[in-house]
């Protein structure tokens, strides 16, 4: 299955890349990487809206999906600019994976730029700061 998804990944036309993940997902409904490799695809191509509820159906079926959750909080901040929402997508892989570097560096962004949550800020800073210390 693992090839196989390698293969589709490979894939530069677009129409024939979902047509592909559709066809594996026919057979493979529950592999969280395909559901994951879809909406990843649909965010790409800019179809927002169709990555938003393939990255929701995703969490829907994996909730602990911690890339599923952080890429669903770009989405929602960069795109959508719903910073609650995103700011739960970004603290759920945190969660889930405490070390989980991008979510607390991303999450101390949003919560300094949009809440003005300095001191949550630097919490999430620091801990960034933590787990990658050179970075």
């Amino acid at each position: 299955m693992e090839n196989e998804l390698r293969l589709i990944d490979q894939i530069k036309d677009f129409q024939k890349k979902m047509a592909a993940l559709e066809a594996y997902l026919a057979k493979h409904p529950s592999d969280s990487d395909a559901l994951l490799a879809r909406a990843y695809a649909l965010a790409e191509t800019k179809q927002y809206k169709s990555a938003k509820n393939a990255y929701e159906e995703l969490i829907s079926n994996f909730p602990y999906h911690a890339t599923g959750h952080f890429n669903l909080g770009l989405l929602l901040k960069n795109i959508f600019s719903d910073y609650d929402g995103a700011k739960w997508h970004y603290e759920k892989p945190i969660e889930i994976y405490l070390r989980y570097l991008i979510a607390n560096h991303n999450l101390a962004i949003l919560l300094e730029d949009q809440s003005k949550d300095f001191e949550g800020a630097r919490t999430n800073y620091d801990k960034a700061f933590e787990i990658a210390p050179r970075h």
